[in-house]
């Protein structure tokens, strides 16, 4: 708050003074209107010199990649998306809303149609179990989520579906819903409307997909995508899709969501170069209102039926181990693995230095991490793995968003060291020391006894290079081919264990390397048939 109020440089601040007082040291640089007190006695008429494209508000952003940054926004944008749900969506007299996630917006919602409005204390709203209890105890038939909220409560232990009962529409807002989620939310509110809404701060609502109705018409929604669409284009806003060429994208073509209207926003605040993210609108593209775009940094396509689908952020690529890593399509491919319900997935480590991949996520209680990492290596290369899985109960949340707070995670990075300590106290001398190589010479952070070498991407460059220095750190003879039979940690510690004490003959007529031999010739074989 102090950041932003030394940004905005704001007159006066209307708050209540539990909330001044936290403000500490700058709070004598303004004037502070204690709000219960001015809103009764306030005679003074409001100025009537205003127009739609009249500053309206600021709004500032989240802040997750860095310093928040205030959004100057028109009357024009919220006027419109509010005259647009009421159209679409027009509520019944009996409807009651709960308000808290984008309070801001969603709290005149229901009272300019005179609809009983219902404010979720922030003490209640990220406790999954208040939360249905409250809506429970106020009937409450209408409310927005974010996914990561929503998914926080379907996914909460002893759930009960009793309390949700009165909820007859879900908006879903804010991030990517994947389709896991909405089966999921589909499955056990059956009942209940879900529509997926595609919004901006910057341009406010640009699409909106009722999910019951589209999963009635596509019966493979659930199977065939990974993400839910967001629906057609709103009429108004200006729509354009650029790939990475430049080149302009119609249906079926993946590029970057642009978009621009009557609700674009001003521009930003004291951020000249912020300003860049608004382009002037391309000569090929004909627009409806005004002469700018949004570039959003949204990756998408639109569907043969006309439904935009998001994709994720264009950013979310990122090279790891010289190899490219696509960020957002790693998380999916975790969620869709058995057991986990929710995932983050976060780039850790010095830029072309030591970077890796941090896997947080919410598993089923029968679902271990070796079964996770065993789902993954049939379906990924190996240097999509994450280096580490950390495992939590649930996925902590910005309150001021509903969002997945990636800031907070950072918390629970000493995760990562006791996962890397108790790799260490189940390595024997040997086999630490063996680790410490092949983590060395395939460039990896972490590894685990049963990791086979050539899965990882050791090809036969690097078997010439790990076993020259195996035979330094350990001084005996290795062939290449050894790694073909001890292909991890443990089968290779053992086999070099036997080298040094001269009881190779002992390990070599055991029934472990007959069945390793035998493997690697079935593993042959099916080369040759290929």
């Amino acid at each position: 708050m102090k950041s932003i109020l030394c940004d905005a440089t704001p007159i006066a601040v209307i708050s209540i003074k539990q909330l001044t007082d936290t403000l500490g040291d700058i709070k004598h640089l303004y004037t502070f209107i204690e709000l219960e007190e001015e809103i009764v006695t306030g005679e003074e008429t409001l100025p009537t010199d205003l127009t739609l494209d009249s500053r309206a508000y600021i709004v500032y952003s989240s802040g997750t990649t860095g310093k928040p940054k205030g959004i100057i926004c028109p009357h024009r944008g919220a006027v419109l998306s509010y005259h647009w749900r009421h159209e679409a969506y027009p509520f019944n007299q009996d409807d009651r809303v709960a308000c808290n996630i984008f309070f801001s917006w969603e709290m005149l919602r229901p009272l300019l149609k005179g609809i009983t409005m219902n404010i979720i204390p922030s003490t209640t709203i990220y406790d999954p179990y208040l939360l249905c209890k409250f809506i429970n105890k106020n009937k409450i038939t209408r409310m927005l989520f974010t996914p990561s909220l929503l998914e926080t409560v379907i996914n909460t232990p002893e759930l009960k579906l009793e309390e949700l009962k009165s909820l007859r529409q879900i908006w879903i807002c804010g991030e990517v819903v994947t389709t896991a989620l909405f089966a999921k939310c589909f499955k056990l509110l059956p009942l209940v409307q879900f529509l997926n809404l595609y919004s901006t701060s910057e341009c406010h609502d640009v699409a909106c997909q009722d999910l019951n109705s589209y999963l009635e018409k596509n019966k493979n929604l659930l199977t065939e995508r990974r993400v839910c669409p967001v629906g057609s284009i709103f009429p108004g806003v200006d729509f354009v899709l650029i790939d990475k060429d430049n080149k302009i994208q119609s249906t079926g073509g993946r590029g970057e969501i642009y978009i621009g209207g009557p609700t674009l926003a001003h521009g930003y605040l004291n951020r000249p170069v912020e300003e860049l993210r608004f382009i002037k609108v391309p000569e090929s593209v004909t627009t409806s209102h005004g002469n700018r775009l949004l570039r959003t940094g949204d990756l998408g396509y639109i569907l043969s039926d006309g439904s935009l689908q998001i994709c994720g952020r264009c950013n979310s690529s990122v090279t790891i181990r010289d190899h490219s890593v696509d960020v957002q399509g790693l998380k999916t491919t975790i969620i869709e693995c058995k057991g986990v319900t929710s995932c983050v997935v976060l780039v850790k480590g010095q830029e072309e230095k030591d970077k890796f991949l941090v896997a947080y996520l919410v598993q089923e209680e029968q679902t271990t991490m070796k079964e996770i990492r065993d789902s993954l290596k049939r379906k990924i290369p190996f240097h999509m793995i994450p280096s580490y899985f950390v495992p939590l109960k649930r996925l902590p949340i910005v309150k001021t968003t509903g969002k997945v707070d990636e800031k907070a995670l950072s918390k629970f990075d000493e995760e990562l060291k006791k996962y890397h300590n108790l790799t260490a106290t189940q390595l024997t001398d040997m086999e630490q020391r063996v680790a410490n190589i092949w983590c060395e010479v395939l460039n990896i952070r972490a590894i685990h006894l049963d990791d086979n070498f050539h899965e990882l991407g050791g090809n036969f460059l690097l078997t010439a290079e790990l076993m020259k220095k195996l035979e330094k750190e350990f001084q005996v003879d290795l062939r290449d081919s050894d790694l073909y039979i001890y292909t991890n940690i443990k089968q290779l510690s053992q086999y070099i264990e036997a080298k040094k004490n001269n009881k190779t003959e002992e390990l070599i007529n055991s029934e472990v390397t007959v069945n390793l031999k035998d493997e690697v010739n079935r593993h042959k074989l099916r080369n040759v048939n290929r």
